[in-house]
């Protein structure tokens, strides 16, 4: 009995270890096949300089096409993980393509050696132009492993 709880203990320890964020350098790409970077701080505790390029992701579906919008990089320096290996974090875009100041969002998932997540634009959508005008203007995945 007393062999097999250890037994158990071990393999529920393993587990969990092989889950918790892994230190050390990540690269991927966004679902617009942009690039995104960042690393895992040695104690697996933050996520510092991540920078994911980005650029429309056609939620909005506007006839045509949105044509001649540029890619810009959405960077943030730090953000601080938490259990079980999520991580958020905003900045503030006054640039191209959008209008005024917007806020975007980054959400991610640390399991193990690999990231996932999103890129969100708070607070915009697609407007009465489009046929999806209530879609969150922009949303884009990422998805990273450590190299």
């Amino acid at each position: 009995m007393a062999a097999a709880l250890a037994c158990a203990l071990t393999l529920a320890l393993g587990a969990t270890a092989s889950a918790s964020p892994k230190p050390g350098k990540y690269t991927g790409s966004t679902s617009e096949k942009g690039a995104v970077t960042f690393t895992v701080s040695a104690n697996g505790q933050a996520v510092l300089d991540f920078s994911a390029q980005d650029g429309y992701n056609r939620a909005c579906h506007f006839s045509g096409g949105m044509g001649g919008i540029r890619t810009f990089t959405v960077a943030i320096a730090s953000m601080a993980v938490a259990e079980p290996g999520a991580f958020s974090g905003t900045v503030a875009e006054s640039d191209r393509p959008f209008r005024g100041t917007t806020t975007l969002e980054v959400k991610g998932k640390l399991t193990g050696p690999v990231a996932s997540g999103t890129v969100t634009a708070l607070g915009r959508d697609c407007g009465a132009g489009s046929p999806t005008p209530k879609a969150s203007m922009y949303l884009e995945t990422f998805r990273a492993t450590k190299d």
